[in-house]
């Protein structure tokens, strides 16, 4: 789950997303909470910019409230999986996992390590 689902379903931090918007971010992250697993990476790059952008106590937001389940099921094997990503050139944004396919170039770069 790309952080900014997280970020929006708190509400405040997102000036741009309407009450739909945030509500579509929030019903999504419940799903997951509810039914679903995540899928972490095995550097943890993603729990990490999960931790820059949300309060892993859980409080005061949506988003929040996700990032503490999150890290409360990390280790839970129906709950998380864990992928291997695999560094490539010594570019901390280019992965084996993540081919430099023409078809992706519009896809965020900036979604592909921590900021």
């Amino acid at each position: 789950m790309d952080v900014n689902v997280a970020i929006v379903a708190n509400g405040n931090k997102s000036p741009q997303a309407d009450m739909d918007c945030i509500s579509a971010c929030a019903s999504a992250l419940q799903d997951i909470v509810e039914n679903g697993a995540i899928v972490l990476d095995n550097g943890m790059r993603i729990l990490k910019e999960y931790q820059q952008y949300l309060i892993p106590a859980g409080q005061p937001g949506l988003g929040d409230a996700f990032m503490q389940w999150v890290w409360e099921n990390q280790s839970v094997a129906n709950r998380c999986e864990r992928v291997v990503l695999t560094p490539i050139r010594d570019v901390e944004d280019e992965f084996l996992q993540f081919p430099n396919d023409p078809e992706l170039r519009d896809f965020d770069r900036s979604d592909r390590h921590s900021r």
